[in-house]
């Protein structure tokens, strides 16, 4: 790159930087034209001009938290480029700082990795354990006292279900929860579930464009769910910087009054999981095909591993840690759209389009503006084609709304029976992403072909026939289906092949196996 024009991009990032922070002291916002000046500027230095800018910044504002963690989090966000990720590791790591603050942004990082999976998980992972290992022991030093080890002759028949969040029967981890209560009970156990409901922080700047997630109920009480026949029974904690600790507390000495046998973690970096370790068996189940972030003795994998990642695991996990595989069926494949069958015509839709199906509880966050360009390219190619959006997603509706192809778009919002709104569909259409992978099983449930690209979720649930090697292979790919009629029929039965394999599964005798795992654990932990 030319010194010069090196050297006046980094003139001319500082200067927008300085705007952006008048900016933030004016309206506790960022201007969306001065946030793509930024981009712009930033994306015309090399990596060392990014690197020693980066370097400034953090030098000058690390002593206000919220600014530098804001500031960073938005050139992440805009730019898609991991330098900024170093110094907002070290800003979570950073105990001069309250925890309460870097504990919500840490969930923000969470989720930003998770909807930018570019950036690739097992590179990243050292560093978020590092983070959550730290929160963990900052968090035991604001408790009272640690809780004794409880003895393997005391623990009752019990198992403790901790989770981020649960929502509805179309979101992948409330119906994992709600499967594990079906097999507990069915293996006479009891159990109870300690949903971990991080809001959001107290006022004050927080992570640039925060991710707000939903939560079955908002205030922190005991619950009883029946959930399609299934009852789910425990505690619901609403985190807020005012109180987090006592909740926590409360919560650690609800579980360790109980005597379970072990907690199963379904998720990552619940901390609440992780303080259980002091005193019982845990096990931490991650929702997608990468490694959980978890400080859990036995880590419960929902699908194989290839070598490759098997020995980067190797490397990654503590010496006491473990990995057990198992499968589970959260949806039968007799469980076809069943009822009030949603209809094109209720929606406006063309009968004779061809139906292209996008969803997601994070499309905002996942719709990329290259994704956005290879969706106008299939518009373009297919005169016919429409796209049927299920979830919300007010950016990505207002950017549609506001252009050229606003009439080939439906935007669905949340629907009720989310598998009838994707039976609508020709054709599932998956996003750069992690996740999504309900949304994946009920298309090939369905018969409706998926498009995606490989080493994701929802990859993993449609199966290789369904995998493309690029964004850039797609508009071809989703032509050839509306075209070629012998292929897509090829491609319906392949979906029947694997919605049989994904959902012609024992949960009991697959449940057994992680019991079996953890009471070997727990024999060879007594006999020392």
């Amino acid at each position: 790159m030319d010194t010069y024009a090196d050297n006046r991009a980094e003139k001319e990032f500082l200067g927008v930087v300085n705007e952006m922070i008048g900016e933030l002291n004016e309206s506790n916002a960022f201007g969306e034209e001065t946030l793509l000046r930024m981009q712009n500027v930033y994306r015309r230095m090399s990596e060392e001009k990014r690197e020693k800018c980066l370097n400034l910044l953090y030098d000058v504002l690390r002593e206000d938290y919220g600014v530098a963690i804001y500031l960073m989090s938005a050139v992440l966000r805009k730019t898609k480029d991991k330098t900024p990720i170093a110094f907002i590791v070290k800003l979570m790591m950073d105990t001069s700082f309250p925890l309460w603050e870097r504990w919500n942004d840490f969930y923000q990082f969470k989720i930003f990795l998770f909807t930018n999976c570019t950036f690739g998980e097992y590179e990243l992972y050292r560093n978020r354990k590092r983070i959550y290992e730290s929160f963990l022991e900052e968090i035991k030093s604001k408790l009272p006292s640690c809780r004794p080890a409880i003895p393997f002759r005391e623990r009752r028949k019990k198992v403790i279900v901790v989770t981020f969040q649960m929502i509805n029967q179309y979101h992948a981890p409330t119906v994992t929860v709600r499967h594990i209560f079906q097999c507990l009970e069915q293996m006479d156990y009891d159990a109870e579930c300690f949903v971990c409901y991080l809001r959001g922080m107290d006022g004050s700047w927080d992570w640039s464009r925060a991710y707000y997630g939903e939560n079955f109920i908002q205030q922190t009480a005991p619950f009883e769910w029946d959930m399609d026949g299934v009852n789910i029974k425990g505690y619901n904690l609403r985190l807020q910087g005012s109180d987090y600790v006592d909740t926590l507390r409360r919560a650690v000495d609800l579980i360790w009054e109980s005597k379970p046998e072990y907690v199963l973690e379904v998720g990552s970096e619940t901390v609440l999981a992780g303080l259980c370790k002091e005193f019982t068996t845990v096990v931490g189940m991650g929702m997608t095909r990468n490694l959980p972030v978890t400080n859990a003795q036995i880590i419960a994998c929902l699908s194989e591993a290839s070598r490759e990642e098997r020995g980067m695991w190797k490397d990654l996990l503590d010496a006491d840690q473990s990995v057990a595989f198992f499968k589970m069926a959260v949806h039968a494949l007799e469980e076809k759209t069943a009822g009030t069958l949603y209809q094109r015509k209720d929606f406006g839709m063309p009968e004779d389009a061809f139906v292209i199906v996008i969803a997601g509880n994070r499309l905002d966050n996942e719709i990329n503006e290259p994704f956005e360009r290879i969706l106008f390219q299939m518009l373009d190619r297919q005169e016919h084609a429409v796209v049927e959006v299920i979830g919300e997603c007010p950016e990505f509706r207002e950017r549609i709304l506001r252009g050229t192809y606003a009439g080939r778009f439906y935007f669905l919002g949340h629907q009720k029976d989310f598998k009838s709104a994707i039976g609508m569909g020709d054709l599932f259409l998956n996003p750069p992403r992690q996740g999504g992978g309900t949304g994946g099983l009920f298309a090939i449930m369905e018969e409706i072909p998926v498009v995606t690209l490989g080493d994701c979720d929802v990859a993993e649930t449609a199966g290789k026939e369904f995998v493309c090697k690029s964004m850039e292979e797609m508009p071809g790919l989703v032509f050839r289906y509306e075209s070629d009629a012998a292929f897509m029929n090829m491609q319906k039965e392949n979906c029947r092949k694997e919605a049989l394999k994904k959902t012609d599964i024992d949960n009991i005798r697959e449940f057994w196996k992680l019991h079996d795992a953890v009471a070997k654990y727990n024999a060879r932990e007594e006999r020392g």
